[in-house]
């Protein structure tokens, strides 16, 4: 028997707010390592499905997940001059991998506080699809959905990622 680890329910922090068809998103700013455009993202033939290319980061070949694809919102055009890759770390039973997020385009650093973050949604709404919403953060123009980048990739994706040499960071 298999037991799912537990939900892990977004804290108040500074988050990296992203878009993607018109909703907005949010990763801890702790996560992220850096953000650069997609222009360098190039396409490989072995590449897991669910990532759409790798970037290069000094030296570092870093697989690239289009969230858009992921999420089932149609194809992104890393061609576009606000799309960016957000480079994560994700932590795996294997280790920590650092992924590319190809997200339409960055908006800012928000602080977000515990009394706007409310549970993950049901059905409905533009964050539904999996637990990998951590909460939702209310307040402002716009609810901002939290995203678990631990829990984004299934546990067989992420698994192709870390066989894939070059993709298990060591820091």
């Amino acid at each position: 028997m298999t037991v799912a680890p537990a939900t892990r329910t977004a804290q108040a922090g500074k988050y990296l707010a992203f878009e993607l068809d018109l909703e907005e998103y949010g990763v801890e700013i702790l996560r992220v390592r850096e953000i650069t455009t997609a222009a360098g993202l190039a396409p490989r033939p072995e590449q897991p499905a669910c990532t759409c290319g790798v970037i290069t980061l000094r030296g570092r070949t870093v697989p690239v997940v289009s969230l858009r694809r992921l999420l089932g919102l149609g194809a992104a055009d890393h061609r576009d001059p606000s799309a960016c890759v957000v480079v994560v770390d994700i932590v795996a039973p294997a280790g920590r991998l650092i992924v590319g997020l190809l997200v339409d385009r960055v908006s800012e650093v928000r602080q977000i506080e515990a009394g706007t973050i409310g549970p993950p949604p049901g059905l409905g709404g533009g964050c539904e699809g999996g637990d990998w919403i951590s909460g939702i953060a209310h307040g402002g123009e716009r609810s901002v959905c939290l995203v678990d980048v631990d829990r984004l990739l299934s546990s067989g994706e992420r698994e192709q990622l870390a066989r894939t040499h070059g993709w298990v960071a060591v820091n």
